[in-house]
């Protein structure tokens, strides 16, 4: 992971459950003005008979630059109190390929292997890909975690590029991209969406996102 002077300009956030650190900002696609954290949550699963286990922290990071650009001159009039939990703010900014994403989730439990990650994810992303006829791409993405040893502490990034696609990088190494705008816009809804697999993570980024668009 690239850092650069911006770490100084954007405070860290601690996920409370896990306890983990997401760093002010990450570099995932390039490697300075690198986006910026705008919320945190975890994501809990039922594992091997254990309810409830915190299997993954997760950080969502924006070009915060991009989004006072495309996004917020819309939003302008309206408070951050007002937008707080506006759906609709979550779903241009999730949908928006000039505005470089970063989800980074780092692994919080000793249960999680790479076939319970990706089971995991093709279990949420089935049923809203057959919606929109794009199944096919969900196999290319499972297809790149082949041969990843998942570990506590490990981390996993996932960016869209400006072409639509979903770029990876698996335990600190590129993975390739899943070329598929559908799957792009699947993948981030899980986690801005209406029905998140994460409610706090959600809530932490609409706050989050809600507080960047009121910045002049």
């Amino acid at each position: 992971m690239f850092r650069t002077s911006e770490d100084c300009k954007v405070t860290a956030e601690k996920e409370a459950k896990t306890g983990t650190q997401f760093p002010g900002t990450f570099c995932h696609l390039r490697k300075k003005d690198c986006p910026s954290i705008v919320g945190v949550g975890a994501r809990a699963k039922r594992l091997l008979g254990v309810k409830n286990v915190d299997v993954y922290a997760l950080g969502l990071y924006v070009d915060s630059a991009a989004v006072k650009e495309k996004v917020a001159p819309k939003y302008r009039d309206q408070a951050p109190g007002a937008l707080s939990d506006s759906q609709q703010l979550l779903d241009e900014v999730a949908c928006c390929n000039e505005v470089e994403k970063t989800l980074r989730i780092v692994v919080t439990s000793g249960l999680v292997n790479q076939s319970r990650f990706t089971k995991g994810i093709r279990e949420s992303l089935t049923q809203p890909l057959q919606k929109a006829g794009a199944l096919q791409p969900l196999d290319d993405f499972e297809a790149r975690f082949a041969g990843a040893e998942f570990h506590k502490g490990m981390e996993v990034a996932f960016s869209n590029t400006r072409s639509g696609g979903l770029a990876l990088r698996i335990g600190g190494k590129d993975a390739g991209v899943v070329d598929s705008q559908k799957f792009t816009d699947a993948f981030f809804g899980l986690y801005m969406g209406a029905d998140p697999v994460s409610k706090d993570g959600r809530s932490s980024i609409a706050r989050g996102l809600a507080t960047l668009v009121a910045q002049p």
